[in-house]
């Protein structure tokens, strides 16, 4: 999924994943590729638009195989599936990101997080707007006295890892990705909310991290091996997204 809550890239480098499309911001919540074992490799399965993992390829016993690979981190990107004797790759970490308006004045209203001010006298689009990162757990605090109102937010859990396979299977699927609520007013179905108001008192912020991958199921012949999920993320109380 495209958000374009925290400014065009290239300036916002290490957040989301960057693909081509309209106005190059940044890509969410990309599931992970499926692995399969052609001999000789041929093009590993793609993980999804979004930082999704690539899933493993090759046959192992001819030693020509391509590793799974992980989701990218600060995306909710799943990992990869493994290929016939390979593991899965671990899910990437998933992010929340706060974007409000300042107005005239030229200054953050709340502290937390990686916080980027768009001046507005700047032609970005995000003119006027103060943006605050999270990748890693924190706090969000409002000290300016009067609540904010009117803000957007982006909260992605992490990415699930990507399941392996048994000697008996050709590939294992992909992890799932992470799940995602936003504000935006392009989000489409239940992954659209409605926007909040930052109180006064200091609000959680709880960044999901991405699930491990899994290992060759055992004994053999057993079931294709789970990945584990990725955790949940959190901003404040009401708003979460669950961990694929």
């Amino acid at each position: 999924v495209q958000v374009a809550i925290a400014g065009p890239a290239p300036a916002t480098t290490g957040v989301g994943a960057l693909n081509p499309g309209p106005g190059q911001y940044q890509w969410f919540a990309g599931g992970g590729g499926g692995g399969w074992n052609p001999d000789p490799p041929s093009n590993p399965s793609q993980g999804g638009v979004g930082g999704g993992g690539n899933g493993g390829n090759g046959d192992p016993p001819n030693g020509d195989q391509i590793q799974a690979t992980q989701g990218q981190g600060t995306t909710g990107g799943g990992g990869g599936g493994g290929t016939n004797n390979e593991p899965g790759a671990a899910g990437g970490s998933g992010i929340v990101i706060i974007r409000y308006q300042i107005g005239t004045i030229e200054s953050t209203k709340a502290t937390g997080g990686t916080v980027t001010i768009f001046p507005a006298s700047s032609p970005s689009p995000m003119a006027g707007k103060t943006v605050h990162v999270f990748t890693s757990s924190g706090i969000l605090k409002n000290p300016s006295g009067s609540p904010i109102t009117n803000a957007d937010y982006l909260v992605v859990g992490g990415g699930g890892g990507g399941a392996a396979a048994n000697e008996s299977a050709d590939g294992a699927a992909g992890g799932g990705a992470g799940g995602l609520i936003s504000s935006h007013p392009d989000m489409p179905g239940g992954t659209k909310g409605s926007q909040i108001t930052i109180p006064t008192s200091n609000m959680t912020v709880v960044v999901g991290s991405g699930g491990g991958g899994a290992v060759m199921a055992s004994p053999t012949p057993a079931p294709s091996a789970n990945g584990i999920p990725g955790s949940v993320s959190y901003l404040g109380t009401p708003l979460q997204a669950s961990g694929g």
